[in-house]
């Protein structure tokens, strides 16, 4: 079962912090995924500054099974490819590689959580805002209510093409 919820006093019992990579490892160890796999990304034409990395997950089927014939279990087990967006780096952009990596794994934990058929709550056509993990780090939470908050205007009026 799950912990109760993370609204109490931050005191020494407080959630641990766990960098978004070690929580998509977490999460893909414990789907049966291949681990994640960073590449570097080059930022030529980018307005930030910095380094910029993409993670991509390949959602193998591993012991779940999906009914509903391939296209169910190519929604399940899609593969999950992204980057972090601009407008999530820092001004001086990512300065290390370990926060650029850490940033692309923040946006394909939340891809990962939030389309999930795991989640076996609402319609299929709900909006695709998992649950945040409670260890991910303030400045991630912040990212991640806004991608919560895009995806679900999306998914009522697509917005598409933002430059």
């Amino acid at each position: 079962g799950k912990k109760g919820g993370g609204g109490g006093p931050k005191g020494p019992e407080a959630t641990t912090v766990i960098p978004p990579k070690a929580l998509l490892q977490m999460l893909c160890a414990r789907e049966g995924w291949i681990a994640p796999r960073y590449d570097r990304c080059d930022n030529a034409g980018g307005t930030v500054p910095g380094v910029a990395y993409s993670v991509t997950v390949e959602r193998s089927g591993g012991s779940r099974r999906v009914g509903g014939g391939a296209a169910a279990r190519a929604a399940a087990f899609g593969t999950i490819a992204c980057r972090c967006e601009e407008e999530d780096a820092p001004p001086g952009g990512w300065l290390t590689v370990n926060d650029a990596q850490n940033a692309a794994a923040a946006r394909a934990l939340f891809l990962a959580l939030g389309s999930g058929p795991s989640s076996g709550s609402g319609p299929a056509g709900a909006a695709p805002a998992g649950p945040m993990p409670s260890e991910l780090p303030a400045e991630f939470k912040a990212a991640w209510r806004r991608w919560a908050e895009d995806a679900f205007k999306g998914s009522s009026t697509r917005t598409e093409g933002r430059a």
